[in-house]
């Protein structure tokens, strides 16, 4: 019992001592997030965006996996869009994963596209969730940015 309550405390535990500020202050996370997927897309389609932790510290974090993942989207302008109503979170099982330092994990790959209203034109696309999946006040993991450019679905212009 102690160590399954132990387990599931080590990611508060982690989340404290690295600091409880967004790396926008500097604070360097122990987990970086990096996210990859295709530069462009057909209106009205959907693709697969992929997401990796990457344990960048010098000690082990536990850390849950398919959770509390938020998509940034922006348009050429630099517009931030708004997500369509719904309920888009991801239910189910969350499983927890030891990344041992300097270890990658291929996270989740969650279908991006049919929660934004996305016309054909250039956008920025940049993930966001808590370092502490349960606490979501913890601190923030920021991704790299990646431009999906949207095509009309008539254009055969598809990359």
């Amino acid at each position: 019992m102690l160590a399954s309550v132990c387990w599931f405390l080590f990611p508060i535990l982690i989340a404290q001592s690295a600091g409880s500020t967004s790396p926008s202050t500097g604070v360097q996370p122990p987990v970086t997030l990096t996210i990859s997927g295709p530069s462009s897309m057909k209106e009205g389609e959907t693709i697969t965006i992929h997401e990796s932790l990457t344990n960048v510290s010098r000690n082990p974090v536990v850390i849950a996996l398919w959770r509390g993942y938020t998509a940034v989207v922006h348009d050429n302008r630099g517009i931030e869009l708004q997500r369509k109503p719904g309920d888009w979170r991801i239910a189910g099982s969350v499983p927890l994963h030891r990344l041992m330092p300097g270890e990658t994990v291929q996270d989740s790959n969650t279908v991006f596209g049919n929660q934004y209203e996305l016309k054909p034109g250039r956008y920025t696309v940049e993930y966001t969730r808590p370092l502490d999946a349960n606490d979501p006040s913890s601190q923030l993991l920021e991704s790299n940015k990646i431009t999906i450019n949207v095509i009309a679905s008539g254009s055969d212009r598809h990359q």
